[in-house]
């Protein structure tokens, strides 16, 4: 790295290799050769397939794949079909129930409607632009939904004109967005433009002037290899640059950053090379708004994305022509990751298996200082606290930089990261990132913070936490592995902050495991003065802690909570307000006319009047059959949390609450296939009986004793699943089969027909369904991508609903799906009342053909119950009464289950099931391994829950005396008495086993210290195998030998000494293939064996 006052010299203009294949071995594509329409048709597929080979030979250079944007990176899996690659790592924890705060979080998009699935979609990445003249704002992100369901393109947006209070969301872009968002608001034609990652490089979007729009401007620059583009504007009319667009982006061709212009948005500057080296991403333009000098920041590391990181800035002075470097802000540091998560996900990522890319965030105020913000690891790799943030500011364009400041001020060593960075007019500067300061026990669930200063940089106020609840973590399956977004903006105007990032809570009457963008407007105060008081128990006078002090005017809403001396104090705008007090168990106070003035403190006392405690019961209960279930119901009030567990026999439940106060009761059932159930309460006079009656999830239809009539197939088991089959119409042995690589928007698995796979030979093949019932208007969904290749392939789906008899063609198609596949949808109404088989059939004329594969084959039925009750226990061991996990219990109709662990109910013993069966008189039967069964026949009860336990017996061993020695001369005998009893349930066997390992030491055969499996014994090296140390032996000199002959062998490879013989074997490969015996003094013993190798790097 440079030294920090040490700026590089100037860039020369290079431009850059718009379309040439990239670097690190990427072939060049083959030319255009003369031949027939067919030949050159073949050629022409040939040459994309060479092409894509080029582009997707990036995804296996380690080093360029750990520096890519999540966004190209999916860009690249699904067009190089390796969507199997996505999301290869799960959620690491569900969030929390969520706690509300008295806070203004508001969601930027919209996530009714969104078609459900197990990790959601996702929103990330908000890049936000404001419109001087109207106030409107504008939001893009990253979005999920539009990619894979909508077709509209991975960027949503959406608009405010209320200054933040409300969003609308607009939907998806176009088709061609991979995302990567980029907004600017252009002064000189009051229009909102957006830059992107395109299908074919980056592209240009125009918003309009109320951001409710999207309509494609222009291609910004065409490449394959093109990534993480950012945008900024020009918006100074003095200046000779006025309404200039300047894009950065990084282009893996050869791992440069480029920058290119426009002044009339559809036009574009020949791209310029401005940082004449590899290893950096992350860039970010910005324009001096009063010089008109361009800067752009990145983030480089000195060898690969886990070394020691520089942030870099060069510094344009002419309209983007020509470009210098400034002084690095930051030199050396260490790159932040912490080792299990960068392992889990093959790149650098911080805890909770976030891939984590520590780019900087620069802004120029209207002195033309220059702001940075930025991310390290501060105590070095793996150690202490993994990651903070920081601040500098430069007063002279880069050539010198202020003291560092670290922005986040908690004493923990939780992570704090991406930080987000804004300047107003007047030189305030906001400072916004993600913080983990509430989690000190696992340093996993997050929350959005901020720092402002108010001197322009040179101090900060204290850390002020922006995000109403605390977020876990959700990875989406269908991005890259471990996205949660590279980087979020947020802009102020002279009087607010308007903040935007992601969280993956959504909030609500069920509150959601879901990834959304959200905002919050925070005031800038200029005049303030301090709120504070104490807040006492009126009937005891001892102070409350944690009361909550609310102070609300027109203008503004400040909140406070009391310590335990019940204390509080806050920093307010100057006005006059309504005052709250507020606290669990206690009736709301309210003070109103509380004038505040600039530079003063008024005291304001509370004096709370405890609130009658009261009992609220209830049951919990399937709502179709009535029958009890176990269930974990979650309490909460502002100030109140509590969790407890209804009764597995009755469920009943009971808790004690404040009368007179909402809360909300969330439940949630312990036996799978329920909904969940929220509900809000207001605690009547002495309390009441809520009762809950769960709704079973017909869609996954796995409540005990649930059968659906419908059809839910994602090929993640046996293949072919349990009744379907596939069929072989040509003879040639190709037929539909299971694959790991997944071409559909699928997860998993897929079913496929994959010529392109196979090689050769002739395809005529059918994949056909089990019978399904429709018994009401339905559709069949399915996941398709069928790719063909010259027009020798073709695919149908037909439908029978005579058995097979005769067949209706549903769909037929020649033409290639898009690249990333389509959501197929088949009306099924005219089938209501019959039974429907489905038959996908695929044929392909020769082996040149591409593919088709499908997933997530769907058709909605109902989900009924037969007659009877559910039985729940426990199972124990009848020696110990130790609970049992894993034990199978199963009755004599075919229903089982297995027992487990209840770690949440301290009431509910492990070795907990549940199982449903037909009323009546039953036989139960609980086994597990080395126990002998036991067998019980309860009655159970229609519609009812009954219990019943399994105690299952097993010997038990015990013996005398503890232990007996005995030393023999040679050929003596002698005899000692071992007494053996069994004092449990079960038939004990037992064995005796003669131990010989010689005379020192005795005791037990001891294993060998290192095994090589047989999967590792024909490596090309010992390195990697962890033999155990050669004995130690006295040293030699450097360079001694101490024996040596001639092998007589050519090439040498392998050597081993037989302790058996004393002898030496010497292996040769690369042809011989032949290992040969020899004295230790170099004497051939004329013994030798030869071998068989494939590999041609040695036997």
């Amino acid at each position: 790295a440079r030294p920090i006052n040490q700026p590089q010299q100037p860039l020369s203009a290079v431009a850059a290799p718009a379309n040439a294949a990239p670097l690190f071995d990427a072939p060049a594509l083959p030319p255009q050769q003369e031949g027939d329409k067919e030949k050159k048709e073949q050629e022409k597929k040939s040459g994309e397939k060479a092409a894509e080979a080029a582009e997707c030979a990036l995804l296996d250079k380690p080093a360029v794949r750990g520096m890519m944007s999540a966004m190209f990176e999916r860009k690249l899996l699904v067009k190089c079909g390796r969507q199997a690659e996505l999301g290869q790592v799960k959620s690491p924890a569900l969030p929390p129930s969520i706690v509300r705060a008295l806070g203004t979080d508001v969601l930027v998009n919209d996530p009714t409607g969104e078609q459900p699935r197990a990790d959601r979609f996702t929103q990330s990445e908000a890049s936000l632009a404001r419109n001087e003249d109207s106030s409107v704002i504008c939001s893009a992100y990253n979005d999920s939904y539009d990619g894979l369901v909508s077709g509209q393109g991975f960027t949503g947006f959406s608009s405010s004109t209320d200054k933040g209070v409300t969003w609308t969301d607009h939907g998806g872009i176009g088709a061609n967005s991979s995302g990567d968002p980029a907004n600017v608001w252009r002064k000189s034609d009051n229009t909102f433009y957006h830059a992107s990652l395109h299908s074919n490089g980056l592209g240009l979007w125009s918003f309009g002037t109320t951001c409710a729009t999207s309509t494609f401007v222009s291609m910004i620059h065409t490449g394959a290899n093109d990534d993480k583009e950012l945008m900024t504007v020009d918006n100074n009319p003095a200046s000779p640059y006025y309404g200039r667009l300047y894009v950065a982006w990084t282009d893996f061709t050869d791992g440069h950053i480029y920058v290119t212009t426009s002044d009339n948005t559809t036009t574009w500057s020949t791209p310029v090379d401005i940082s004449g080296k590899d290893n950096i991403q992350g860039a970010w333009p910005v324009v001096d708004p009063v010089s008109n000098d361009i800067y752009v920041s990145w983030v480089h590391w000195d060898a690969s994305p886990a070394d020691s990181i520089d942030v870099e800035i060069v510094r344009s002075t002419d309209g983007g022509a020509t470009w210098n470097y400034v002084t690095n802000p930051a030199n050396n540091v260490t790159s932040p990751r912490d080792s299990g998560s960068t392992t889990t996900c093959g790149r650098p990522a911080i805890n909770g298996d976030v891939r984590y890319l520590p780019a900087p965030q620069i802004a120029v105020d209207k002195n033309s200082n220059l702001h940075v913000v930025y991310s390290y690891d501060p105590d070095g790799y793996d150690t202490g606290d993994v990651i903070n943030v920081y601040y500098r500011r430069s007063t002279d364009q880069g050539a010198t930089w202020g003291p560092e400041i670290r922005l986040n001020d908690d004493t923990t060593t939780t992570d704090q990261w991406q930080p987000a960075l804004t300047v107003n007019d007047k030189g305030v500067v906001g400072t916004f990132w993600y913080d983990r300061r509430l989690d000190t026990a696992n340093n996993l669930n997050f929350d959005y913070y901020k720092a402002v200063s108010m001197d322009n940089g040179q101090s900060f106020l204290a850390n002020e936490r922006v995000s109403d609840a605390s977020s876990g973590v959700v990875l989406d399956s269908q991005l890259a592995t471990c996205y949660h977004g590279d980087y979020d903006t947020s802009i102020a105007d002279a009087t607010r902050f308007y903040i935007q990032w992601s969280s993956d809570l959504l909030a609500g009457p069920t509150p959601q495991a879901d990834p959304n963008m959200w905002s919050d407007t925070e005031m800038i105060l200029q005049e303030t003065g301090w709120l504070s008081g104490t807040v006492t128990d009126a009937g005891t006078s001892l102070p409350i802690e944690n009361a909550m002090v609310r102070a609300q005017s027109i203008s503004y809403t400040f909140s406070a909570a009391t310590n335990a001396a019940g204390n509080y104090a806050t920093l307010v705008a100057s006005d006059t307000y309504t005052v709250s007090a507020m606290a669990y168990g206690y009736a709301t106070d309210v003070v109103t006319g509380v004038n505040v003035v600039s530079g003063a403190t008024v005291i304001q006392d509370f004096a709370l009047s405890p609130l009658p405690m009261v009992v609220i019961s209830g049951v919990v209960t399937d709502a179709n059959t009535g029958w009890p279930l176990y269930a974990q119901i979650d309490v909460n009030a502002p100030g109140f949390a509590e969790t407890l567990f209804s009764n597995p026999v009755s469920g009943y439940y009971s808790v004690t609450v404040a009368q007179g106060v909402t809360h909300t009761f969330h439940v949630k059932s312990l036996i799978p296939g329920y909904h969940p159930q929220t509900r809000d309460v207001m605690v009547p006079p002495g309390g009441g009986t809520e009762n809950f009656a769960l709704a079973v999830d017909a869609t996954a239809c796995n409540a005990p004793g649930y059968k659906s009539t419908g059809l839910n197939e994602g090929f993640e088991g046996a293949f072919p699943p349990s009744g379907w089959s596939v069929t072989d119409l040509a003879g040639s042995g190709h037929v539909w089969a299971q694959s790991a690589v997944n071409h559909t928007q699928g997860s998993g698995n897929a079913a496929a027909a994959d010529p392109d796979a196979a090689g050769t030979g002739v395809w005529d093949t059918l994949l056909t369904s089990p019978p399904v019932n429709v018994t009401a208007p339905v559709s069949l969904t399915y996941a398709s991508n069928f790719q063909d290749y010259a027009g020798n392939g073709d695919i149908w789906l037909d439908i029978s609903a005579d058995g097979g008899g005769t067949w209706t063609n549903l769909r037929y198609q020649t033409a290639d799906d898009p690249s990333g596949g389509t959501i197929e949808t088949e009306n099924l109404s005219a089938y209501v009342g019959s039974s429907v088989i489905f038959r996908w059939h695929y044929s392909a004329t020769n082996a040149t053909a591409w593919y088709w594969h499908i997933d997530d084959v769907n058709i909605p039925g109902s989900c009924t119950p037969p007659p009877g009750g559910l039985v729940v226990g426990n199972v124990y061991d009848a020696n110990t009464n130790a609970a049992l996990n894993g034990a199978d219990v199963n009755n004599e109709d075919g229903y089982a289950t297995v027992s487990a662990a209840t770690p949440a109910d301290p009431a509910v013993d492990d070795g907990f099931y549940a199982l449903f069966s037909p009323a009546g008189g039953k036989t139960f039967t609980a086994t597990l391994v080395d126990y002998s069964p036991d067998v019980q026949t309860p009655t159970v009860a229609q519609s009812g829950t009954i219990r019943q336990d399994f105690n299952l017996p097993a010997g038990r061993l015990s013996y005398t005396p503890a232990s007996f020695s005995t030393t023999l001369e040679l050929g003596q005998t002698d005899a000692q008495t071992l007494t053996l009893s069994n004092a449990g349930g079960a038939t004990a066997n037992y064995e005796f086993k003669e131990m010989d390992k010689g005379s020192v030491p005795f005791g037990p055969i001891e294993e060998p210290l290192n095994l090589v499996s047989p999967s590792r014994q024909n490596r090309s090296s010992t390195g990697g195998l962890n033999l155990p140390a050669p004995p130690p032996a006295a040293p030699y000199a450097a360079g001694d030998a101490i024996q040596s002959w001639a092998t007589g062998t050519t090439a040498p490879w392998g050597i081993a000494f037989d302790g058996n013989n004393d002898t030496v074997w010497v292996g040769e490969g690369w042809g011989n293939n032949t290992i040969s015996e020899f004295s230790p003094d170099g004497t051939a013993t004329g013994r030798s064996h030869s071998f068989t190798w494939s590999p041609a790097n040695g036997p």
